[in-house]
């Protein structure tokens, strides 16, 4: 909370998100609402919705069949213990061209990873994803050349 009653100064946006931590509740909420995203309708906000249109049902297809063919998951039988994770259809518009009249449809299939349980649904060790930064491999090539 803030000492003084003084009314709080307009601030230029660039440094908005420094006083983000210091406002108010009721100061977030409105710069919630001047940030938010406009909604593209021609764009569907569901699955069911995009089945009706060619386009969107093409690129339903394309995605799910680049995901068999890249073997991303085994078909198996649904055991009584095993709990199946939910996924969602996330949709949006690429332009081909510089004037921005014609576009593509692109759908991706995502897993709701926000719905597991850590310990319960995975283990920490199984996500983990080794990293090697720029300049560890950049000391590798020169050890190995200096090798032979």
């Amino acid at each position: 909370m803030r000492k003084s009653k003084k009314p709080l100064k307009q601030t230029p946006k660039k440094c908005l998100h420094k006083l983000l931590l210091r406002l108010p509740l009721k100061y977030l909420q409105s710069v919630g609402r001047l940030r938010k995203k406009k909604i593209d309708p021609k764009v569907p906000r569901s699955f069911a919705k995009a089945c009706h249109f060619k386009g969107w049902s093409d690129a339903i297809d394309r995605e799910y069949n680049a995901l068999v063919k890249r073997g991303t998951w085994p078909y198996v039988k649904q055991a009584l213990d095993m709990k199946l994770i939910p996924y969602t259809w996330v949709f949006k518009q690429n332009p081909l061209d510089a004037e921005g009249k014609k576009f593509i449809e692109k759908a991706r299939c995502c897993l709701r990873g926000d719905r597991q349980m850590i310990f319960v649904d995975y283990e920490p060790m199984d996500v983990y994803a080794p990293v090697a930064s720029h300049d560890s491999i950049r000391m590798l090539i020169s050890l190995s050349a200096a090798a032979g």
